[in-house]
């Protein structure tokens, strides 16, 4: 390596591997707090307000309405939340999203038992509910999505990126846990080549991975391994893991498409 301008190249894997990769994964970037039901009936009937407002959707197949997004909101949401809550509409996001995203788990259930066809929905980005559950570590969603829709598993959103992909980039472990041991694969690339262990935020993660399979060797667009990314990225820990798990060390002397190994990158 050379240095200067060729130094950013070291870092093409870490811009795909997350951060504005997925900051868009939500429907809206808000605390807003979709489908609350303190505002509507009684208080300790757990399920009846949540179904009154999700009953408010006229389709729950398709993306929700201007009128419908707002219903589906907490009534005393402020003006700038609901300027966000509009914003959503781009990504054509449906109840079923939004009630993922925001870990409401009465909606998904009220939702799965008026339409079942709501599974088979996307976003406009091809992201399925599971994802947007898996990005912001709702075990309890996750774990209904993967009975309701176990396929949604391994399935990719338009840049190729599943459920763990995002959640183990989020270090959501017992998210990425989860998914594993309901079958989810560990090997899977996006459409750059990266598996869910390039972009893997924490030990516990990658530990995991490998118990399930994770090639340690396995190479994005570029020729990287995860321990070139992690090298590359400065994050030593996850590149100390690395190389006790690869006890032969053959990642090390792994050269990418341009010739350069982990320790260039580094």
């Amino acid at each position: 390596a050379d240095g200067g301008d060729d130094d950013d190249e070291y870092n093409e894997a870490a811009a795909a591997m997350g951060g504005a990769q997925w900051a868009e994964a939500a429907p809206a970037v808000t605390t807003i707090e979709l489908h609350t039901a303190r505002t509507m009936g009684d208080p300790a009937a757990d399920l009846d307000p949540v179904a009154m407002l999700v009953a408010a959707v006229s389709t729950p197949d398709e993306p929700l309405s201007e009128v419908e997004r707002r219903v589906m909101m907490d009534m005393e949401g402020s003006a700038s939340e609901l300027r966000a809550c509009d914003a959503c509409e781009a990504n054509k996001s449906h109840a079923a999203h939004f009630a993922a995203y925001f870990g409401h788990l009465a909606c998904l259930e009220v939702l799965v038992e008026r339409s079942e066809a709501f599974t088979e929905v996307t976003d406009s980005k091809g992201r399925t509910a599971l994802f947007y559950a898996a990005a912001r570590a709702h075990p309890d969603c996750v774990a209904l999505m993967v009975d309701v829709r176990s396929g949604w598993m391994d399935a990719g959103d338009a840049n190729g990126d599943t459920a763990i992909h995002v959640a183990a980039c989020r270090g959501h472990d017992d998210v990425v846990q989860l998914l594993l041991e309901s079958g989810a694969c560990a090997t899977l690339a996006n459409k750059h080549g990266l598996t869910p262990t390039h972009v893997a935020r924490t030990n516990r993660c990658l530990m995991m991975l490998w118990e399930y399979g994770a090639d340690l060797l396995a190479v994005d667009h570029n020729g990287r391994t995860p321990l070139f990314t992690m090298c590359a990225t400065g994050r030593l820990e996850s590149a100390t893991c690395l190389c006790e798990l690869d006890t032969d060390m053959d990642s090390l002397s792994l050269a990418d498409a341009r010739g350069d190994t982990p320790l260039h990158a580094a």
